[in-house]
């Protein structure tokens, strides 16, 4: 397993869907993670420090966690599966680790609230990792194996 940290939260110009790139703190790859426009929100919203006047809903879970007796750990984005990342919740309870099936967005989303890791499994990381250019900004090595059905290389534009 690989530790990643929010590297940022980017625009992909052809499509318009938000990406979360996570960097592996070890290296020099980053795992984008497409989010929708809701989730892109909440997560920048927590990473500035906005305090809602009510508990968004990444909120309530992490408080339902913490009201039940739990300690979240980590989050393991773990699997990619059909194009679809698969990620987990790993919770202590009652001296057992407990893990929760969740969409990545979600599980950084409650990372960023509970300040614990965001890990990978290396599996994902030789799959779906890019790296990119300092210079540039853009992708400049991409596994195929990880794009959407409709995409290419050049898709990946921020």
């Amino acid at each position: 397993m690989l530790e990643l940290e929010i590297d940022s939260i980017r625009v992909n110009r052809i499509f318009q869907s938000r990406v979360v790139l996570l960097k592996d703190k070890n290296s020099d790859r980053y795992l984008p993670i497409y989010v929708g426009t809701s989730e892109a929100s909440a997560i920048a919203n927590q990473l500035q420090d906005y305090i809602p006047q009510r508990p968004m809903t990444h909120d309530l879970l992490y408080n339902v966690i913490l009201a039940m007796g739990g300690v979240l750990h980590r989050i393991i984005v773990w699997k990619i599966e059909n194009d679809i990342y698969h990620a987990k919740l790993v919770v202590g309870h009652n001296n057992n680790n407990i893990e929760i099936d969740a969409r990545p967005s979600d599980a950084i989303n409650i990372a960023i609230r509970a300040k614990v890791p965001i890990y990978a499994s290396d599996e994902v990381m030789n799959v779906c990792s890019i790296i990119i250019d300092e210079e540039t900004g853009m992708p400049v090595a991409v596994s195929y194996t990880h794009l959407r059905a409709h995409e290419t290389r050049e898709d990946l534009v921020w």
